[in-house]
């Protein structure tokens, strides 16, 4: 559900932002913790169905409406991701260049230099 996946997001969205430590763990732990997001916030339909009764297909699209609020709420109300442009492309660049992402750039330009 496109609620899973925002909230997902946005648990690896904060564990690679607040998170320090090397790259090559932190990519695994930011997609393991992604999915204990998305696997927490797609709990919340079958727990009130379980509970309550609740239809379980409502429930979801009225929490993908929720999960979209909180994410404009987190983008805009903390000053990392509401910043300038010119501040996001600078916390962009050092995001990349610490992650493994950034050892995978060169590689991509490489591959597509070389395609038809």
């Amino acid at each position: 559900a496109p609620g899973q996946m925002v909230l997902g997001a946005i648990f690896a969205m904060l564990v690679g932002v607040y998170l320090p430590g090397p790259r090559f763990l932190v990519l695994p732990v930011s997609v393991l913790v992604a999915a204990l997001g998305g696997g927490l916030w797609g709990a919340i339909p079958g727990w009130l169905k379980a509970r309550f009764g609740a239809h379980e297909v409502i429930n979801t699209i009225l929490l993908n409406f929720v999960a979209a609020s909180l994410l404009l709420f987190i983008l805009s109300s903390n000053p990392t991701f509401a910043a300038p442009a010119k501040r996001i492309i600078f916390f962009l660049a050092a995001v990349i260049a610490a992650s493994i992402v950034g050892l995978l750039i060169p590689l991509l330009r490489r591959f597509l230099s070389r395609s038809p």
